[in-house]
């Protein structure tokens, strides 16, 4: 389970940061992963760290510019992507 669960996440990382699937389809897909699973369990102590982190930055996503500029914590793509990727070069995921 531990290494499914591992898989799951970083091939979800890698189709986002391919263009295969767009910032609200990949948070989405994250959070609903990252909630409904006791991945705790499932990952290293690392991926846990660096996976955590990252759900705490999806869960801030807005795709409204107009709801970013009134709430002060809500990001966009490009907050996004850049914690994604900075995620994917220390789990060392390939990306194309």
């Amino acid at each position: 389970m531990k290494d499914d669960t591992s898989k799951i996440l970083k091939k979800l990382i890698s189709s986002f940061l391919n263009g295969q699937i767009n910032t609200s389809k990949f948070c989405s897909n994250f959070e609903t992963l990252y909630n409904e699973n006791d991945i705790d369990d499932a990952i290293t102590p690392q991926e846990n760290e660096l996976f955590d982190n990252i759900f705490n930055t999806v869960t801030w996503y807005s795709p409204f510019p107009e709801e970013r500029e009134k709430i002060a914590n809500y990001i966009g793509e490009h907050e996004v992507f850049n914690a994604v990727k900075n995620l994917a070069k220390a789990l060392e995921i390939e990306t194309k």
